[in-house]
């Protein structure tokens, strides 16, 4: 919940001058795919960064840093990654525990699609 009020403050605020960075620090040790089936014990990662002034965000991963959308609510907050195959990726996050899961839709050389779901926390 104090990274809501935070992040809803700041958007509204035009009287800042500095941005606000805010990062979201996830790990997801639990993960399912069509193939592998349920699996745990992973070490997968993602580190978000929003910038709260210009309402901007950012993941950095294994392929480096790229801008992602974002939506807040009272509850917790997603990411979405356009990727330029077509693909989504999504991670949702609760504010309340920093329970979160990321979802991959992938599309594999445009004609496979490869589904995988991450499950762990994230926290503020």
């Amino acid at each position: 919940m104090k990274f809501s009020a935070l992040l809803t403050c700041y958007c509204l605020s035009v009287s800042a001058v500095a941005a606000e960075v805010v990062d979201v620090s996830c790990i997801f040790p639990d993960f399912y795919t069509l193939k592998v089936g349920p699996k745990h014990g992973g070490d997968f990662g993602l580190e978000f960064m929003v910038d709260t002034i210009q309402g901007k965000a950012y993941v950095k991963g294994n392929n480096g840093v790229s801008e992602v959308s974002y939506n807040s609510g009272p509850g917790g907050i997603t990411f979405l990654e356009m990727l330029n195959s077509g693909a989504v990726q999504s991670t949702s996050v609760l504010f309340k525990d920093g329970s979160a899961v990321h979802s991959r839709h992938s599309i594999l050389g445009g004609q496979v699609l490869s589904p995988s779901q991450y499950y762990g926390s994230c926290s503020f």
